[in-house]
């Protein structure tokens, strides 16, 4: 958005993805409030159109693949309305009588299903980057009838080779039907 918009250039995000720089509000030439009124102004623009924000973690091009920070304080004061409201949902299914699960994938892919995600009860998933729609869903159907995740809220995220390196999670992994 904002190489698009002339606020950035393709080598401040190469410094930034390198993790020579903490954020990219470093390199924009706006100060904290112009950058608040374009988030805002896009969040409007976008659910005006029926299209739905969701969350992305990014990561360095480096050999630590430590998580990157897009904006710092600017983009927090942004989105402040939206994480309230997430908490004020969650709130309302915790005093509420159903069976409920809310699922929080990270960023979602098109890529097909798997059935190898990791999850986490109570928690998003530590560096989990993305994960396939298709897994969502797959993931959504298996756990439906299973009462040990009524009243949670699941992280998941894509089933890495680096898994055991982040922390905790489970892993979940299912038979996936295949098509002849």
């Amino acid at each position: 958005m904002f190489l698009g918009i002339g606020w950035l250039h393709a080598s401040n995000v190469d410094d930034w993805r390198h993790g020579r720089v903490d954020d990219l509000e470093y390199f924009l030439p706006v100060h904290d409030g112009r950058v608040t009124e374009l988030i805002v102004c896009l969040d409007s623009w976008a659910r005006a159109r029926g299209l739905v924000r969701t969350e992305a973690e990014y990561v360095s091009a480096t050999r630590s693949r430590r998580p990157l920070r897009a904006s710092g304080a600017a983009v927090k004061r942004a989105l402040r309305a939206h994480y309230a409201d997430l908490a004020r949902m969650e709130d309302v299914l915790r005093g509420s009588d159903l069976d409920w699960t809310a699922v929080r994938p990270p960023r979602l892919t098109d890529k097909p299903v798997t059935g190898r995600c990791r999850t986490a009860y109570g928690q998003n998933i530590r560096r989990g980057v993305f994960v396939s729609r298709a897994d969502v869903a797959h993931y959504m159907l298996s756990m439906l009838d299973n009462p040990e995740t009524f009243h949670q809220t699941v992280g998941i995220a894509q089933l890495t080779r680096k898994a055991k390196t982040y922390g905790s999670s489970s892993s979940w992994s299912s038979a996936v039907p295949r098509s002849a």
